[in-house]
């Protein structure tokens, strides 16, 4: 399985129950239903998932799942941030919507880099009538 990108700078290898941040490289090693949990929030992201469908694909009919779910949600906010997952109350829960990919890095100027540009053909400009 290809490795998940759970926000911009977090990597899920579901396969080695771990996440990388792709800023420091830190390597943190997760237990399997949360990365099972993290794998259905990311497989739906941008919709809320119902508690209800969580537990039943990780506890099946076990009576203390809703407990189960609360703490794992808890474990994982603490592992990649408690922003990461949104809890939408009577209802479930939903991952933060972010793109999908890896952030391009000529994307980290944006319009930015094209003002710049054009402000210093203007000043090239100026200056170069100022001579002639």
């Amino acid at each position: 399985m290809k490795p998940t990108y759970i926000t911009r700078n977090l990597k899920l290898l579901s396969d080695e129950n771990r996440i990388v941040n792709m800023t420091t490289r830190e390597v943190t090693t997760i237990e399997p239903r949360l990365t099972q949990i993290l794998e259905i929030l990311i497989s739906n992201r941008g919709r809320v998932v119902s508690r209800d469908s969580i537990i039943e694909v990780i506890w099946g009919n076990y009576a203390s799942g809703p407990e189960l779910l609360t703490h794992s949600i808890s474990m994982i906010r603490k592992t990649i941030g408690h922003d990461s997952i949104i809890t939408i109350p009577k209802k479930g829960y939903m991952i933060n919507p972010v793109p999908l990919e890896q952030p391009n890095r000529f994307d980290l100027f944006g319009k930015h880099l094209w003002i710049m540009i054009i402000v210093g053909l203007a000043i090239v400009r100026i200056l170069f009538s100022w001579h002639h």
